[in-house]
């Protein structure tokens, strides 16, 4: 490769009002030192920054040299091939060029030179002189960011400054004059109209705060994660819309920890007593009130509205000496929540009152839009978790999921008892019943969840269960359970006429005829009965009375123990603690008509056997009588003989 040696001379040049460039001459000579005229040749320029010799831009340019190898290129013309040349920051770090030339043999690296200061001169379109424009006495910039005491500013203008109580970072400061406020204006030209004040995202803890301070003490202070602190009461006036109402909360929207008296009290409210439109996490949390949790005497409109909450309960009642939620009068819903994402209402403790009381509303007492939870949550009251009285229905449920249910009865505790569900009627009325009404069917799911054996029971006065029904199907009437006699278990028809009883002592009697199914289509794998006479000579028919009940005679049957190894198909099971045998006695019918067939058959045989001893017989008394004619015709033939 032939050596070159290059001569070059930078200078700045600016290629019209829109692009700039630097413009490079070199003469091209050979390692001998002869110029290299008309020659095309290739030129690579790399810049790099700081010490490091960071690749922020490399180009390409392909000239060919003139009579005296002069070629002149312009940097930042070439064909690109990395980086971006208007966005080179030549205000930071040292800047360096590479030159590497190709004259047919490949490229040959020139070496690196740095930029002194004539390249620096692009950046005068950016230094301060052109930062500011000024229109008499107004000094603007429209366009870039301003940083005082940082480099890097996250807004149009941002203030760094290590400041203290006698040293501010920014001082407003109101000279004397007509107007005794100092000032700080917020405006939006948009149609939200939208303003606010916030601290830096991962500055949002307790500890951070937002102070409004009045020369002495702090009046407000708002900590990072939203809780208002004020030294004195906060009073609002003359509301004629909402009293108080927050849009975007990201925890509570109101809390109180402790209140002497009511934690809340709203006497009148021209619409609704207490708007909540969103809160991350719970509406209004009361934490303890001596009095009512809650108390709105009227509104016009609703008693309480929130619209929606993200994580927490639309509202929360932690204890309340008398009622946890008081509303006395409202115009449309008494509570309103639209949306939460855990419990509407949550009433923990009540102590003397109710843990939700609403004595008048214009349309629902209380209504629950949507809450991923619990809509209407009471976890402790000394009388009723709710009451609720209403002309058409006192309580409408009704699950959003088709599939889920309307109503949970829940329990006390997870044990054989403590974890039922009970529904009751009205214990102040001693004869007060329950009825239940369906457009349609009444369907009962026994056992939901698998995990044990569940019945549908009916117990009486005393806790017998007299109606049994298991999740297999088994039914258990029971009737007579003191020493009153009864008439057991009647079915009647629509006429009362009686179509099956079954007495207390078990005798079942049918007013009909008792039909199987036996068609040939239903049947598959028909094969012949092993079991006939052989089988019913080895059964031993008892006559027993039974254990446990009234008998007025002795029963007949089998013993199902001593059946079961000479024909176990007919021996059931019982499915109870005790396995209880019983014998099918429908079953036993086909082995009879085979045992009386195999009995027929025998007879049959025994009858054709006779049949053909009667013709041997009669066949004998034929001859007899034959031998006996011949015999006495001898006789008589002897004695003429002696004549």
């Amino acid at each position: 490769m032939k050596k070159l040696i290059l001569l070059f001379v930078v200078a700045f040049q600016f290629v019209g009002m829109a692009q700039n460039g630097i413009n490079y001459k070199a003469i091209i000579k050979d390692g001998s030192g002869n110029i290299l005229p008309n020659a095309p040749i290739t030129v690579q320029f790399s810049i790099l920054q700081s010490a490091l010799l960071i690749n922020v831009y490399t180009e390409s340019h392909s000239p060919t040299t003139d009579a005296n190898g002069l070629i002149i290129v312009n940097i930042g013309e070439g064909i690109l091939i990395s980086g971006d040349y208007t966005t080179i920051d030549w205000s930071r770090d040292f800047h360096f060029l590479n030159v590497q030339i190709d004259t047919g043999s490949g490229l040959v690296d020139m070496g690196n030179s740095e930029f002194k200061t004539v390249p620096y001169a692009l950046n005068s379109f950016t230094t301060n002189d052109h930062y500011w424009d000024k229109t008499g006495s107004v000094l603007f910039n429209a366009s870039e960011k301003i940083g005082i005491g940082t480099s890097t500013p996250t807004g149009k203008m941002e203030i760094s400054y290590p400041s203290s109580i006698l040293d501010p970072t920014l001082t407003i400061r109101q000279e004397s004059g007509a107007d005794a406020f100092s000032r700080i204006n917020f405006n939006n030209d948009w149609t939200t109209n939208y303003w606010t004040i916030a601290a830096r995202s991962e500055a949002i803890l307790a500890s951070s705060r937002f102070n409004i301070w009045n020369g002495t003490k702090d009046v407000l202070s708002i900590s990072g994660d939203g809780f208002f602190e004020f030294d004195g009461a906060l009073s609002i006036f003359n509301s004629t819309l909402n009293g108080i109402t927050f849009n975007t909360i990201a925890n509570n929207a109101i809390q109180i920890n402790s209140a002497g008296n009511n934690g809340l009290q709203i006497d009148a409210a021209t619409n609704d007593g207490i708007v909540i439109n969103n809160a991350g996490n719970i509406g209004l949390n009361i934490g303890t009130s001596g009095n009512e949790g809650i108390f709105i005497n009227s509104a016009v409109t609703r008693g309480v509205l929130v619209n929606d909450v993200i994580n927490g309960n639309g509202l929360q009642v932690n204890s309340a000496g008398a009622n946890g939620l008081n509303i006395g009068t409202a115009g449309s819903e008494g509570i309103y929540i639209n949306s939460a994402a855990t419990t509407g209402v949550l009433v923990n403790n009540a102590i003397s009152g109710n843990g939700l009381q609403v004595n008048s509303a214009g349309v629902d007492g209380l209504y629950v839009g949507s809450a991923i939870d619990d809509g209407v949550h009471v976890a402790s009251a000394n009388d009723k978790g709710g009451v609720f009285i209403g002309t058409i229905a006192g309580v409408h449920a009704e699950s959003s999921i088709d599939i889920n249910p309307d109503l949970i009865l829940g329990g006390t505790a997870n044990t054989s008892t403590g974890d039922d569900g009970i529904i009751t009627s009205d214990p102040a009325y001693s004869s007060s019943d329950i009825r239940i009404k369906s457009n349609d069917a009444v369907v009962i799911h026994l056992d939901q969840d698998n995990d044990e054996d569940g019945s549908f029971q009916i117990k009486n006065d005393i806790g017998t269960t007299i109606f049994d029904i298991d999740e297999y199907g088994n039914t258990t009437i029971k009737k007579g359970y003191s020493t009153t006699a009864g008439d057991g278990f009647t079915y009647r028809n629509f006429n009362n006429s009686i179509l099956f009883n079954v007495d207390l002592a078990g005798d079942a009697l049918l007013f009909g005829n008792l039909t199987e199914n036996s068609d040939r289509r239903l049947k598959k794998d028909i094969e012949n009965l092993p079991y006939g006479l052989t089988e019913i000579l080895q059964l031993q028919p008892k006559a027993y009375n039974w254990k446990n009940r009234e008998n007025t005679h002795k029963s007949l049957g089998l013993i199902a123990q001593e059946v079961q190894p000479i024909i176990k198909e007919i021996v059931k099971a019982q499915k109870n603690e005790q396995k209880t045998l019983g014998i099918s006695y429908t079953q036993l019918i086909p082995i009879l008509i085979n045992a009386i067939k195999e009995q027929q058959e025998i007879i049959e045989n025994s009858e054709a056997r006779i049949t053909n001893y009667e013709k041997d017989v009669s066949g004998l008394k034929n001859r007899l009588s034959k031998i006996e004619a011949l015999l006495i015709n001898n006789e008589v033939e002897l004695v003429s003989t002696k004549n």
